[in-house]
């Protein structure tokens, strides 16, 4: 009886759980929206708007009138669907990241990169014996635990955050955005295996409890392997799915919730293993094949609820978990230290990098704050801190607050950037084709029928820079859109209608 007690009030706060859940992330939407109408005119993203309605709805206390059954061990609320939205987003973002794009930068992400981390984990190791204190259980634990983890809290991004924030002004499409989105994504990377190898020293007794360091290792090594294995499954079936439909714009509802599926079960393997699933989730998004309706139909599928209902609620979370009545000047000092720190670390990482790219250092500034931002990284790689008395409860809050300063310091420096990149846009040359300043050959080349095609090809393979080397010609196919025209007519236009004209006679 008293089993089956259990379970009767575990199931009800499920159900408990998921209407709250449906309440808040309405409210959420519908908030966010009525506080971006006045945040808009400033270029401001509507994350900030939608952390701000997860505040509102966060202290209206729907917690405590829904979730009304006492059971000890309950999860945290919102942790299985901000990472289900984590997983399905980074799988978007790889499934729509331009490859050659990303190659090009790859010389500049990885200096950055690892010019922001070294000096975040340097600053972290400096200053976490003047935060020992603040931070700390009674009785106090070992201050090289502390560094460790305070390293990886400076020093992580969240990519998720980097790249919903400049979704919408279209930043991550752009020189800057596309620089910054991928050394967050890299950053996060460095921090997840930093992670996993400082969890692997000790018993995460928060994550999976009952298993010992060099099981936990197993475990994770195990989870790479089935990663590996149903990435390397799911390309001939995604070839076979295309195959099927060929000549189709879609594939078939079931097909769809199959792919579905796939995508969320290969990213919650490392998830269950204690580890985070946002590699994984980037990976299969760069590795699914691109070509074909599979690709066209799960893109359509994902895309608008990602960012109409996923990626709100998942801003509006990071508000929601401030608990009001626990904030005191023991919260908010450390979250203000812990935002100036991580300013400070990438800020300085990003003008060394700068430095030796030939960047402007303005460009190099709003970077480094674009990196600081933390999002639900710091609440998800460092939940088991608190269990292993590395540091004291009040210092998860601290986190929450300080990943919510740091995306609202972000939002301004997006609408810099967005006024930025659009006139470098306004003023730059568009090309179809972008060559070296010595090699590229600019002309406009005009013909009125076919008849002129030879003869203009023939001259624009005479005119190549190189004996050996052909010039690249465009194909672009002109048609008139209306037949009667109302402006007046240009000089081969009536000699044309003329002769008609005589020919008729």
């Amino acid at each position: 009886m008293g089993g089956r007690s259990v379970d009767c009030a575990v199931q009800n706060v499920s159900l408990d759980t998921l209407f709250l859940i449906v309440i808040q992330g309405a409210a959420v939407v519908v908030l966010g929206k009525f506080i971006h109408l006045s945040l808009r005119r400033h270029n401001l993203p509507s994350a900030i708007s939608q952390i701000i309605a997860g505040v509102v709805v966060g202290s209206l206390g729907l917690h405590e009138m829904i979730v009304h059954v006492d059971v000890e061990n309950v999860e945290d609320t919102y942790g299985w669907y901000v990472s289900e939205a984590r997983i399905f987003y980074i799988f978007y973002v790889g499934l729509e990241a331009d490859l050659a794009a990303l190659w090009n930068d790859m010389h500049r992400c990885t200096i950055v990169t690892y010019a922001s981390v070294a000096t975040c984990l340097l600053l972290a190791a400096f200053v976490s014996g003047g935060i020992y204190g603040s931070m700390m259980h009674t009785p106090v634990r070992s201050p090289e635990l502390l560094a460790a983890v305070l390293m990886l809290t400076l020093a992580n991004t969240a990519p998720v955050d980097v790249a919903g924030v400049g979704a919408e002004p279209r930043i991550t499409p752009t020189g800057g955005g596309r620089l910054a989105v991928a050394t967050a994504i890299a950053t996060n990377i460095i921090c997840i295996v930093g992670e996993g190898v400082f969890s692997c020293m000790k018993l995460a007794s928060s994550r999976t409890p009952g298993y010992s360091a060099s099981e936990r290792l197993g475990m994770g090594v195990l989870a790479l392997v089935k990663v590996g294995v149903a990435m390397a499954v799911l390309r001939p079936v995604v070839a076979f799915i295309n195959r099927r439909n060929a000549g189709r714009h879609r594939i078939g509802n079931w097909e769809l919730v199959l792919l579905l599926v796939a995508v969320s079960f290969i990213g919650n393997y490392p998830e269950h293993a204690g580890f985070d699933g946002v590699p994984a989730s980037l990976l299969l998004g760069l590795a699914f094949p691109r070509q074909g309706p599979a690709a066209r139909s799960v893109m359509d599928a994902i895309a608008y609820p990602l960012h109409a209902l996923a990626l709100p609620f998942y801003f509006g979370a990071m508000g929601m978990r401030i608990n009001f009545g626990a904030m005191s000047g023991a919260i908010v000092v450390p979250a203000v230290l812990l935002t100036l720190l991580g300013l400070v670390g990438k800020c300085l990482g990003t003008m060394g990098a700068a430095r030796y790219l030939k960047m402007p250092l303005a460009d190099a500034l709003r970077l480094g704050v674009l990196l600081n931002i933390k999002g639900h990284v710091n609440m998800i790689d460092m939940s088991f801190a608190s269990s292993e008395g590395i540091w004291a409860e009040q210092a998860l809050m601290a986190m929450v607050v300080g990943s919510i300063i740091s995306t609202v310091i972000a939002g301004p420096v997006f609408a810099v950037l967005f006024r930025k990149e659009k006139e470098a846009y306004a003023c730059s040359d568009q090309a179809l084709e972008h060559l070296p300043p010595d090699k590229e050959l600019r002309m406009l080349a005009c013909v009125h029928s076919a008849r002129g095609a030879p003869a203009m090809l023939s001259l624009l393979e005479l005119l190549a820079t190189t004996p050996r080397a052909q010039p690249t010609i465009h194909v672009l196919h002109l048609f008139d859109a209306g037949r009667k025209q109302v402006g007046p007519k240009r000089y081969h236009q009536r000699v044309q209608d003329d002769d008609k004209h005589v020919d008729r006679r």
